[in-house]
């Protein structure tokens, strides 16, 4: 696959990522954004900056990055790369999928092991990021 084909594809999965998020904070608005802001004006106080930070500024800017890597993707920009190997821990620790359809697919399959579940997210994420930097591992001068 080339390079083009692989952002194309990645761009495409990012696209339905924030379309599911923007869908789903606007069908269930006490879910995400609502929830969070609700959880950091209950902690706001100078001893809970680190609720404030891991519990509503990093999933916001995770989400917004999310935007960010499908137009860099979609322009096959030279930083996209870099941009999804930085969200990686992000994605596994907030645990979003980079197929946006993964959890449809495990319910449908009636997958009910968390570890199983855990390991294809995992598996889906390595295979991401190993497509990637195979595509970008093309020496300078030579075709793609």
């Amino acid at each position: 696959m080339t390079k083009q084909q692989v952002y194309f594809f990645w761009g495409v999965v990012d696209l339905l990522c924030v379309w599911w998020f923007v869908y789903w904070n606007l069908s269930n608005p006490t879910t995400f954004l609502y929830g969070a802001y609700m959880m950091m004006i209950y902690a706001f106080s100078p001893a809970n900056w680190l609720a404030i930070l891991g519990g509503f500024i990093v999933p916001v800017l995770l989400n917004l990055s999310l935007a960010l890597s499908m137009f860099m993707f979609f322009s096959h920009h030279r930083w996209a790369h870099m941009v999804a190997f930085v969200q990686a821990p992000f994605r596994l620790y907030f645990f979003i999928p980079s197929l946006p359809f993964m959890p449809w697919v495990n319910s449908f399959f009636g997958l009910k092991k968390t570890a199983l579940i855990f390991f294809i997210f995992l598996l889906v994420e390595v295979i991401k990021l190993l497509s990637i930097s195979r595509v970008n591992a093309v020496p300078v001068g030579e075709p793609e």
